[in-house]
C-alpha cells in the first residue's frame, strides 16, 4: 500500500510538471509514464483516463496551497505587513507554475474543473487575505478604506496576467523578483515619501479650506 501510494505521488508530480508546462491537451499518458518511470498499464490502474490524473493533479495542487496558506496564517511569530507578503508571494509562486496553456485547457476542455479551481481560490484564497487585511486594519497596519476582497483580485488579477511563460521569456526579471516589485507597488505604491508627504500636505490643506478653517 506504501508503495503504491509512493509511486502514485510520482506520477502526480511528473504529470503536474507536464501538464503545467505543456497544457492538459498536448500531453499523453505514455509520456507520463515515461517521465514517471512506470508502464502505461501501471499507470492506467491508477488513474482510468488522462481527465481522472489531471483532476487529482489540480485538486493535489490546490490542497497544497491551502495547506500553505493556512500555516501562514497560524504562524503567531510574523506581523500583518510580513504575513500578507509571504501569503501574496506564496499564492504568486503557485499560480504561476501553472502555465496559461494549461488554463486555456481547463476552461475549454474541462470546465467542471475549472469552475471547482475557481470555486477554490474564491471560497478559500480571498478567505484568508481577507481575513489578514482586516486584522490588520483593525490594528492600524492596513487601511480601512479599501475593499480587502478587491485588493486580493487586483493581486491574483495581476499574477495571472503578468506571470506567464511567454512574458517572462522577454523580461530580465525572475517570477520572485517580479512578485517583490507588485508587493512593493500595492504596499507603498509609486510616489517617493517626499511625493506623498507633499500630496498629504495639500490634501489636508484643501480640507481645512473646505472647512472653512483657513480665510
Amino acid at each position: 500500500m506504501r508503495q503504491e501510494q509512493e509511486i502514485k505521488n510520482r506520477v502526480l508530480s511528473s504529470a503536474r510538471e507536464k501538464f503545467f508546462r505543456f497544457g492538459f491537451r498536448r500531453v499523453t499518458m505514455d509520456e507520463i509514464s515515461t517521465a514517471a518511470g512506470i508502464s502505461k498499464k501501471t499507470l492506467y490502474q491508477l488513474f482510468a483516463d488522462k481527465e481522472q490524473l489531471a483532476r487529482a493533479v489540480m485538486r493535489m495542487t490546490m490542497k497544497e496551497i491551502e495547506s500553505g496558506v493556512k500555516a501562514l496564517m497560524q504562524d503567531p511569530d510574523i506581523d500583518f505587513e510580513e504575513r500578507l507578503k509571504r501569503l501574496m508571494t506564496f499564492m504568486g509562486m503557485k499560480l504561476s507554475s501553472i502555465g496559461e496553456t494549461a488554463i486555456n485547457d481547463l476552461k475549454k476542455f474541462s470546465p467542471r474543473m475549472w469552475k471547482e479551481v475557481e470555486e477554490f481560490r474564491r471560497a478559500k484564497v480571498l478567505e484568508h487575505f481577507g481575513r489578514n487585511i482586516e486584522e490588520g486594519a483593525e490594528k492600524g497596519v492596513f487601511r480601512r478604506d479599501v475593499d480587502p476582497e478587491i485588493i486580493t483580485l487586483i493581486y491574483i488579477t495581476l499574477i495571472e496576467k503578468l506571470i506567464n511563460p511567454d512574458l517572462l521569456s522577454r523580461l530580465r526579471y525572475s517570477p520572485y523578483e517580479l512578485f517583490e516589485m507588485i508587493l512593493k507597488v500595492m504596499l507603498e505604491g509609486i510616489l517617493t515619501r517626499s511625493a506623498r508627504s507633499a500630496k498629504m500636505g495639500k490634501e489636508l490643506l484643501s480640507g481645512r479650506k473646505k472647512r472653512g478653517g483657513l480665510s
